[in-house]
């Protein structure tokens, strides 16, 4: 699941969704913010979400085994 925040819903997408799709088994959600550009992912452990580390703008996706880097 990728959710691009704007400003007008961007805590809802940060809590209740992320919530709601921790709860539902989605197994991974990426939050794209625009304005500056910053990309988090979190992976499912178990039954709650944990960061996907980033590392030099890089950051790797398990379930769709690949490297994606994001750079502004």
């Amino acid at each position: 699941m990728i959710e691009i925040l704007s400003p007008t819903t961007a805590q809802y997408d940060l809590k209740e969704k992320k919530n709601i799709y921790e709860r539902h088994g989605v197994k991974e959600y990426w939050i794209v913010a625009p304005d500056p550009l910053s990309v988090q992912g979190y992976a499912l452990k178990n039954t709650a979400f944990e960061k996907i580390p980033t590392e030099n703008g890089k950051t790797n996706s398990t379930l769709l085994d690949n490297i994606f880097s994001f750079e502004p």
